[in-house]
């Protein structure tokens, strides 16, 4: 193994260190949102493949619509919460540093899972745009929060 392949490795595995450290640490029970089928609305959202939820046509994109609106107002509260989330600058540091050795190291399942763990807040709130798209007017009760934080929010994916 060449010195900066072992440097990379060695500073992957120190950053998923501090990484799962941090997830613990500040972790604790997530409000993952009302229930519809055994799911939260939380885990609804996570079947949404952002890349592609255009595609409204699919049965997955049917099925999680579907719970959406069957949660409906109920998921308020949670939506908004989630839809206001703004990675920390630690955070942002953190995956600034993750994604430049990122390219250097063997894929691996746990690597994956660390990734999808860490980033699902941010990709909660990706996929919470889509939601109230799905909800359309029924969620017009929530339209001066959203005005507000697409105002005021530096993430600028979400506003």
């Amino acid at each position: 193994m060449s010195w900066s392949r072992r440097t990379a490795v060695v500073a992957a595995s120190i950053l998923i260190v501090l990484l799962v450290i941090g997830l613990v640490v500040v972790g604790g029970k997530r409000d993952e949102g009302p229930v519809f089928e055994g799911r939260t609305l939380g885990e609804w959202l996570g079947g949404i493949d952002l890349s592609h939820w255009e595609d409204r046509r699919s049965p997955q994109f049917l099925e999680i619509s579907n719970a959406v609106t069957q949660i409906g107002t109920n998921g308020f509260p949670s939506l908004l919460r989630w839809i206001e989330y703004e990675p920390s600058a630690a955070a942002i540091r953190f995956w600034t540093a993750f994604d430049q050795i990122d390219d250097h190291l063997p894929s691996t399942q746990f690597e994956d899972r660390i990734r999808i763990f860490a980033r699902r807040d941010f990709d909660r709130a990706e996929a919470t745009v889509v939601a109230f798209r799905v909800l359309g007017e029924q969620a017009k009760p929530c339209i001066p929060q959203l005005v507000s934080t697409a105002t005021t929010s530096t993430n600028t994916t979400i506003a």
